[in-house]
């Protein structure tokens, strides 16, 4: 009888062939894979990023906050901030009169470094330098939900175009405690605020 013989295994074509399609495959896959990894390059969110946009949700709410108690003292002072206040403690003055509108826990009429702002050389300027700001005259609230409030350098005579100006930290003695960041500054006009661009 006669047999046929058939062969087992792959001939060096069948290798050369397989061998392509693999390569054609990979090269696909690595391309995808590496205009992946580039977009979410351009596209990463990080920790900061994350707590920058928190702060700054936080700010708007506390604007209008502050935006709407103004309103209110606005109305029962004729439309105006200009002479509210007078005398030697102008600051006391104007924290008092937003006490009396915002949810407040604390009010601190001086004597603010430590209570109601934080102590000299803890908060920073942008550039994370330690402000200079004299607050030594600076009256403060800490609101219901933790936020601080500072007035400072009021003088509703308002010969300036500025009567004074606020501030506000978002998240009160926690870090970092950088204008810009978590603390706002605000300007008192005569029958408005304005966010002070930092």
């Amino acid at each position: 009888m006669f047999r046929l013989k058939y062969k087992s295994g792959f001939s060096f074509v069948d290798f050369i062939i397989g061998f392509l399609v693999l390569g054609f495959a990979s090269t696909i896959a690595l391309n995808v894979v590496a205009n992946y990894q580039k977009e979410t390059k351009n596209n990463v969110i990080t920790s900061q990023t994350i707590k920058e946009y928190a702060y700054n949700t936080l700010w708007d709410g506390e604007f209008q906050k502050l935006n709407q108690a103004t309103n209110m003292i606005l109305v029962s002072n004729s439309n105006t901030l200009e002479n509210l206040c007078s005398g030697n403690l102008q600051n006391k003055c104007m924290m008092e009169q937003y006490f009396k509108v915002l949810s407040a826990m604390n009010s601190c009429p001086d004597n603010v470094k430590g209570r109601c702002w934080h102590n000299d050389g803890e908060w920073f300027l942008s550039n994370r330098t330690p402000s200079t700001e004299n607050i030594d005259l600076a009256s403060g609230l800490i609101l219901n939900n933790g936020v601080f409030v500072l007035f400072n350098n009021v003088d509703t005579s308002c010969t300036n175009r500025i009567c004074g100006q606020i501030y506000v930290d978002v998240n009160g003695f926690n870090k970092p405690n950088r204008i810009g960041n978590d603390i706002f500054k605000i300007n008192i006009l005569k029958n408005s605020i304005v966010k002070e661009n930092m």
